[in-house]
């Protein structure tokens, strides 16, 4: 039984870690792309005058 148990942490350790190489070697541009994210100038108001009214009277 006991052997039972150590396959199975090596294989959920293995794909752990198969998917923590997939998530951060795979897709570093998209992650870059969405790091910027936050720095992007937008024309919009982040809250419209007539809804901040709305929501106090």
């Amino acid at each position: 039984m006991s052997l039972l148990f150590s396959m199975w942490t090596v294989l959920v350790a293995v794909v752990f870690l198969g998917i923590v190489l997939w998530v951060f070697l795979g897709n570093k541009e998209e992650f870059d792309e969405a790091a910027q994210i936050p720095f992007e100038e937008t024309d919009e108001p982040l809250i419209e005058a007539d809804s901040k009214e709305k929501s106090h009277g």
